[in-house]
Order: structure tokens, then C-alpha cells, then sequence
């Protein structure tokens, strides 16, 4: 399965970023929301922790669509916040598969397992920016 995301700037030749009108925020948050309830909607006995690195890695492991989702929204938020003139702490490529993402994470899970009580955000996020740093932040 074939999950490329490319963003494209009408300015500089089909290069660059840009977003379609109706992108939004509340439009990312939403997509986040509805995974995390795609995720509790399965019966299980215990209530596991649906925010930590634990509970997400067998997720990412199988390339299931709540990992997916997941991924893309952080992407996403990224670039928004990059587009907007926001710092942000990794960079991706103009153009990069979703699958990228989540083999980065996956490793980093499994190097780490005692990151596995952590936040899933937070060690996705430090993946990341290992993996992709921005090179404004390099040349500092």
C-alpha cells in the first residue's frame, strides 16, 4: 500500500506546500479524535493507557489504520505549523510515504523499550526529529 503524501505550491512549478482551503487544525485534531475512539471502541478488560508508546507500538507494528491516522496527523500538524512560520522540531521531506514515518517509530519503540511508558507523542516526535531534522536547526 502506496501512502505518499505530497503537498504542492502552485508559486514554484507543483515543488512546494500548500494546503487545500478547508484544511484546519480542528480539521487534523479531529481525525486524531476519531482514530483514539476507533481504538476504544474494541471491548477489552483492562482499560489500557491509549496515550503511551506501549499501547500504539502493536498498532504501528501491523501498519493499521489508527497508527496511519495517527501519523498523518502529526504530519500534518507539522507542516501546518512550518507553513504558518511556527518553529518546528523535525522536517520532512517534500515528499515522504507515511510508511517512512512509522518504520522510524517503530524502530526507536523497539530500541527503547523502556520508552515504552512514555507518551506515544513524545517518543514519535523525538523519532522524528532524529530521522528528519530541519536544517535550519543544523546550521546553528
Amino acid at each position: 500500500m502506496d501512502l505518499t503524501f505530497q503537498t504542492l505550491d502552485p508559486n514554484d512549478s507543483g515543488l512546494g506546500r500548500t494546503y487545500p482551503k478547508d484544511s484546519s487544525l480542528a480539521k487534523i485534531f479531529s481525525i486524531v479524535a476519531l482514530c483514539m475512539l476507533m481504538l476504544q471502541a474494541t471491548p477489552v478488560s483492562a482499560e489500557p493507557d491509549v496515550h503511551t508508546a506501549k499501547f500504539w507500538l502493536p498498532h504501528c507494528q501491523k501498519s493499521d489504520m489508527a497508527c496511519i491516522g495517527y501519523l498523518q496527523a502529526l504530519l500534518d500538524i507539522n507542516n501546518l505549523e512550518r507553513e504558518n512560520g511556527y518553529h518546528v522540531q523535525w522536517c520532512a521531506p517534500e515528499i515522504i510515504k507515511l510508511e517512512d514515518l512509522r518504520v522510524v517509530i517503530v524502530r526507536k519503540l523497539k530500541a527503547e523499550p523502556d520508552s515504552l511508558s512514555s507518551p506515544f507523542v513524545r517518543v514519535a516526535t523525538n523519532a522524528l526529529i532524529s530521522a528528519y531534522p530541519c536544517l535550519e536547526d543544523l546550521i546553528k
